[in-house]
């Protein structure tokens, strides 16, 4: 281990520019397997709530069952109805 140790530290003070783009390229390659890490990491919690989180299925909503009545400003009452008379119930 202590040989190993020697001839590492000859190498590294042997060319101070090629220990600097040494230190660079292992600092740059950490640096970017972080950033896809945590990229993929969040993609994927996000398309997850996206698929089957907070967003429903199925939405069922009631009609209302008394038409809309509006008063005008002359005191006339307006009665505001469907076409046709028949409800079906819907599922949307």
């Amino acid at each position: 281990m202590l040989y190993a140790l020697k001839i590492a530290t000859r190498y590294l003070t042997a060319s101070k520019a090629q220990t600097g783009l040494l230190v660079l390229g292992v600092a740059v390659g950490v640096f970017i397997f972080i950033f896809m890490s945590a990229l993929i990491g969040g993609l994927a919690e996000f398309i997850l709530s996206r698929t089957v989180g907070d967003i429903s299925h199925v939405t069922i909503k009631a009609e209302d069952p008394d038409p809309a009545i509006l008063i005008s400003p002359q005191g006339w009452l307006l009665d505001v109805a469907e076409p046709g008379g028949m409800r079906t119930a819907t599922l949307t």
